[in-house]
């Protein structure tokens, strides 16, 4: 492949602009991404700056540097093109012959990094107990009402607290409106952040979001716990409890009803 066509393959104007989309895909993702898909994520995007968002990393360079096996290494690829954040561009030597595939990784069209959120890799058995504003200390309401006020000190200026229409859009509406009721946008995002903990316990055969249902009956179930005072940990401990029960049972399910699994070697594996 010539050099113009290389470069015209290039999906970002710089590293820090394909570098902010990444991260903010995996701020959305991480938790639903095993960690096989996550080594091989990371060689392909530290690989991807010569031209940016372009690299010619093979399957079995990444298998070799990752310690990932060649299957793995592939289904990974698979995932990261289905959740499209990778596309495989095919190319043809100069003898017709077919060459290596060149990843792409492309614009995230729903670019969400706040600074003060950060994904979570470890699911949640409590809920840590808020600390108190000191006196002395300015809330995070006041440092944002103040910094509003700065701004435009003509007009008189104030904060409002954030409803559900704020919540970032990789959250499903499903799931939101199921919610809504019981929980504050805050909430809402730490209890999703749970189902994602929950999800990544198991090796599911399907995308999180096709599991939606699964997840509104366990959450309508830790709804009812709470309000029979059948809860003696917190709300969203038992919820993450309720989640990994279902996921594991979905699982099983799974794994039966796939022929391929009938007569696996699993010994040999």
């Amino acid at each position: 492949m010539e050099i113009e066509q290389i470069r015209s393959l290039q999906t970002f104007m710089s590293v820090e602009e394909m570098d902010k989309h990444v991260r903010s895909f995996l701020f959305r993702m991480k938790a639903a991404l095993s960690e096989a898909t996550q080594k091989v994520l990371k060689f392909i995007w530290r690989h991807s700056v010569k031209y940016r968002g372009v690299s010619f990393a093979k399957i079995e360079t990444i298998e070799k540097h990752t310690q990932v096996s060649r299957r793995t290494v592939i289904r990974a690829i698979n995932r990261l093109e289905q959740e499209k954040l990778l596309e495989r561009v095919e190319t043809t030597r100069a003898n017709g012959k077919r060459g290596a595939n060149i990843l792409v990784i492309l614009h995230q069209e729903d670019l969400f990094l706040p600074n003060d959120v950060t994904p979570v890799d470890t699911p949640y058995d409590t809920v840590p107990t808020p600390a108190k504003p000191s006196t002395d200390q300015p809330s995070a309401v006041e440092e944002i009402s103040e910094a509003v006020n700065k701004q435009s000190e003509s007009s008189s200026c104030m904060f409002v607290p954030l409803d559900h229409t704020f919540i970032p859009s990789f959250i499903p509406k499903l799931f939101v409106e199921a919610v809504r009721p019981f929980l504050n946008p805050t909430d809402t995002l730490h209890a999703w952040r749970t189902v994602e903990s929950a999800y990544r316990q198991w090796d599911m055969r399907d995308p999180l979001e096709w599991y939606i249902d699964l997840v509104i009956e366990v959450f309508k179930q830790t709804v009812f716990a709470q309000k029979h005072r059948m809860i003696h940990t917190t709300f969203i401990g038992y919820f993450y409890g309720g989640l990994k029960n279902r996921f594991m049972q979905m699982a099983r399910k799974e794994t039966l009803e796939d022929s391929k699994t009938l007569y696996y070697d699993w010994l040999n594996e």
